[in-house]
């Protein structure tokens, strides 16, 4: 699925743009953000070592991505680069078609800003235009700001993992599945 490009403002009153990703304009930097993204946070399932994309393999992605009519992702582009990302994937079985599941990442030094507030927006109002019952996603309860921000859009908590993962110092994380009712 293709996304329709929308400039947004960020709270520090400089633009951004939200677009689809390219696969040879964006899958070098996308590769390289994700590795960055998870490297930045406790927050994300994978520790930056443990991403190893190719080139190729996130081209492969993203055009998987645009030419799905069930999936949509989403980059946000600010000061001429890669701030951030976001997918939708609709449930793919005619029995998981009425749900669909988000997934948001962004750089460290661009929280704050609206950006994740905005992709969020937007995947809620494709999820809409789709006619799905329901958006769905996964949060760490210590994702403190993530989790006010899902809550704020209204998502409630239907259930808790404790020791869903576990950091290399051996700490143990809570995993919220939350979902919003469309």
């Amino acid at each position: 699925m293709y996304f329709v490009s929308k400039t947004i403002r960020l709270k520090d009153g400089r633009q951004a743009l939200l677009r689809s990703p390219e696969p040879q304009r964006d899958a070098a930097e996308l590769a390289a953000v994700l590795k960055t993204v998870c490297g930045e946070t406790d927050f994300l399932t994978k520790g930056a070592d443990e991403v190893n994309l190719t080139v190729e393999q996130e081209k492969a992605w993203i055009s998987g991505m645009n030419d799905s009519p069930n999936k949509l992702s989403i980059v946000c582009e600010a000061e001429g680069k890669i701030a951030g990302m976001c997918h939708l994937a609709i449930g793919g079985t005619r029995r998981s078609a009425h749900r669909g599941e988000i997934g948001i990442s962004l750089l460290r030094r661009f929280w704050g800003q609206g950006i994740g507030s905005a992709m969020l927006d937007e995947l809620i109002g494709v999820a809409r235009q789709k006619g799905l019952c329901y958006v769905e996603l996964k949060a760490f309860k210590n994702n403190t700001r993530a989790v006010a921000l899902y809550e704020k859009k209204g998502f409630v908590v239907l259930h808790e993992t404790p020791d869903a993962q576990r950091l290399p110092d051996g700490m143990a994380q809570t995993e919220l599945f939350m979902r919003k009712t469309l």
